[in-house]
């Protein structure tokens, strides 16, 4: 089954920007708290819909790295 995840800096202002946006549910993941991880549904997302997703916060190292690679 395809599955995307979303990355974020703000989880909690991605939920709302997304869940205004397209009505997504967000179900935070057993295990998932560490990196803020949390499922997505949707009217055309779920493990019923054929497409799963999740959405977490970045990996603070990361951006550490897109920095050194942009000022190259």
């Amino acid at each position: 089954m395809p599955h995307f995840e979303i990355q974020v800096t703000d989880v909690n202002a991605a939920k709302s920007f997304y869940t205004g946006l397209f009505g997504w549910a967000f179900t935070p993941m057993p295990g998932g708290e560490e990196i803020g991880y949390h499922l997505i549904n949707g009217a055309d997302i779920g493990d019923d819909k054929g497409l799963t997703a999740g959405l977490m916060r970045r990996p603070r190292r990361w951006l550490l790295a897109a920095r050194r690679h942009h000022d190259l």
